[in-house]
C-alpha cells in the first residue's frame, strides 16, 4: 500500500499563507476564490479595525472559504520575549479570533519569522498544531516538525517555484508548494499579476489539491495515525480525515473508522 495520494486522488498539493491582516487581503481573497485555491490568512488581534487592517466583520467572512490562524496580538520578536508573555501573545490572539470566527483556531506564523525551542515548548502546551516560519527552502518537502515549518518560497518566487513544482517527477511522493508572503506587498510593488500568473500555472492542472494549512496537517497526522493490520488486510483509522492511497494500482478511500480491505 502506498500513501502517495492527497484528497480526491490528487498527487501534489498547493497552500498560501498571508501575514498581519492588511485591508489588501480582501483583493487575494477575491483572487484565490476565482481559482478555487485555499489560503490561510495570519491576523494580529490588536490591529483588527484599525486603518489599513481588516475589520472583525471582514475576518469573519473570510472564515468562510480560508482558514484564519494565529499571528499573535502585537507581533513581537517571540524568541525575545518572557515565557508569559509568550503565552500571552498566543492565546488571547487564539481567543480573539475563535470569537470573531466561531471556529477553532489551531494554527500559527511567527511575526518576524523566528522562534526559540522555548516557544515551541510553550506552543505543544497550548495546543497548537503548527506555526510557520519564514526561511524559505525552494523545495516541496513536509515539514519534519510542524511548529517550525519552513515554506517553500515568498510570492516574489512564486512564479518560478511553481513552474519547478510542475515539472516534478512522477516518483516525488505527495509534493507540496507552499507560498507566503504580506497582502500589502502586491499593494505596494503594484504586482498582483506574480499571484494571478501563478494561479494560471497550476491552473492548466488536475492534479493539485488547494489546501489551507490546517487542512495539509490533518490530512499528513491523519496518514501517520492509521493503524494498518498485517497483510494489510484492514486499516483503522482514528482520525475524521478520509485518506486516499494506492494499492495493487488503484485508488482506495480509507474513511474514518475501521475499513475492510479487498
Amino acid at each position: 500500500m502506498l500513501f502517495d495520494l492527497f484528497p480526491n486522488g490528487k498527487k501534489k498539493a498547493v497552500t498560501f499563507s498571508y501575514d498581519d491582516g492588511n485591508v489588501f487581503d480582501l483583493e487575494l481573497v477575491k483572487v484565490f476564490d476565482k481559482y478555487g485555491a485555499k489560503c490561510t490568512f495570519n491576523l494580529i488581534d490588536k490591529w483588527l479595525n484599525c486603518d489599513n487592517f481588516l475589520t472583525d466583520n471582514d475576518v469573519k467572512e473570510i472564515s468562510k472559504t480560508h482558514e484564519i490562524a494565529i499571528h499573535t496580538q502585537s507581533h513581537p520578536w517571540v524568541e525575545q520575549i518572557p515565557n508569559d508573555e509568550f503565552v500571552k501573545q498566543v492565546y488571547e490572539c487564539r481567543r480573539a479570533l475563535e470569537k470573531i470566527t466561531g471556529l477553532p483556531v489551531r494554527g500559527m506564523a511567527y511575526p518576524n519569522g523566528t522562534y526559540s525551542d522555548k516557544n515551541l515548548e510553550v506552543l505543544k502546551a497550548l495546543g497548537v498544531c503548527y506555526s510557520r516560519a519564514t526561511q524559505n527552502t525552494k523545495g516541496f518537502k513536509h515539514p519534519q516538525n510542524f511548529l517550525t515549518w519552513q515554506p517553500t518560497c515568498h510570492h516574489k518566487d512564486a512564479i518560478e517555484c511553481t513552474t519547478n513544482f510542475t515539472k516534478l517527477k512522477p516518483y516525488t511522493k505527495l509534493p507540496i508548494l507552499y507560498i507566503w508572503g504580506h497582502s500589502y506587498e502586491f499593494a505596494r510593488e503594484n504586482n498582483l499579476n506574480i499571484l494571478t500568473e501563478t494561479l494560471d500555472i497550476l491552473a492548466e492542472r488536475d492534479d493539485i489539491w488547494y489546501a489551507t494549512n490546517i487542512e495539509l496537517y490533518d490530512y499528513l497526522t491523519a496518514i501517520k495515525s492509521l493503524v494498518i493490520s498485517d497483510g494489510e488486510k484492514s486499516v483503522y483509522n482514528p482520525s475524521c480525515v478520509t485518506v486516499y492511497a494506492t494499492k495493487n494500482g488503484e485508488t482506495i478511500e480509507i474513511k474514518p473508522g475501521l475499513n475492510i480491505l479487498q
